[in-house]
Order: C-alpha cells, then structure tokens, then sequence
C-alpha cells in the first residue's frame, strides 16, 4: 500500500483524515477531497487550506469539530474528505 502525504514546501507531512483526529488535539486542513460541490460545501464552513480545526469531540457517528470559533457536527463520511496534518 502507498503511503500518501501533502507536500508543505519542506518534507512530507502524512496527512490523516479528520475523522482519526484525537478529541482536544488541533490541527491543520491540508486538502479537502471530493467533488466540486462538496468541496465548496466543506469552504463555506471553514474547512480550507491552512485552517485550524480543533476536534472537540469523536462519535461512531461522527466528528465534532471547532473551526473559525464555530463547533460543526460532521458525519464520518464527510470527516474522511478532510485531510489534516498534526499541530496548528
């Protein structure tokens, strides 16, 4: 199996989907995947390259997250588009 990183101007950083994200760890939205419509879905929310997400909260259902001061409630299915990187 291929391991797959973002490139972030110095060596690869692993990017893990936000729905493995450790409740109360921040971290750093490197890409959003997915089709245009729910890439541009995901943007209007805040989840854009380079932005902050704390996970505030962990479900078989789902994530919880904190980004731009607002708490969202993302399905696992959505939470798995968004790629992140650890630290913020």
């Amino acid at each position: 199996m291929e391991k797959r990183g973002v490139r972030c101007g110095g060596p690869s950083i692993p990017a893990m989907p936000l729905s493995v994200a450790k409740v109360g760890e921040t971290v750093t939205v490197q890409a959003v995947k997915g089709g245009e419509r729910v890439v541009r879905h995901l943007a209007t929310l805040g989840f854009v390259e380079g932005a902050a997400v704390r996970v505030v909260g962990q479900a078989a259902s789902g994530t919880v997250a904190q980004v731009m001061g607002t708490r969202l409630a993302l399905d696992k299915a959505t939470a798995r588009r968004v790629l992140c990187a650890p630290g913020a």
